[in-house]
């Protein structure tokens, strides 16, 4: 729980980005540094790549993705995409394991760019 909250601090003071990131794999996406802070301390460029390899696939045209990852009571996972808050789940993958520090977690995918929800 200490780590868990430690992370969340540090994620809420990225409130913007001066760089931009790629992961070589997935050329014409980026992410912005807080997400890239997140996966350092979370050990989740996993979770980068699971976004971006979806861009391709049947969410590619949505301009606007609201993307979670959160803990089953069964300690699996599920990360889904949204369009919108009020909107069902566009897509949903399970993930039988992760180590993943935090509970729950999302942000935003916004024309091509992978961002922290305080940074849009």
């Amino acid at each position: 729980m200490e780590k868990a909250n430690g992370i969340l601090m540090e994620l809420a003071q990225c409130t913007g980005t001066e760089r931009y990131h790629t992961n070589g794999r997935h050329p014409s996406a980026v992410y912005t540094d807080g997400i890239k802070t997140m996966a350092d301390l979370c050990g989740a460029y996993w979770f980068i790549d699971l976004v971006f390899s979806y861009q391709y696939g049947r969410v590619a045209h949505e301009w606007f993705q609201i993307w979670m990852l959160k803990k089953q009571p069964d300690e699996t996972w599920v990360a889904t995409m949204k369009t919108d808050t009020n909107q069902p789940p566009m897509l949903t993958q399970a993930i039988d394991f992760s180590d993943f520090p935090l509970d729950h977690f999302e942000c935003y995918f916004i024309d091509n760019v992978m961002l922290l929800k305080n940074e849009y």
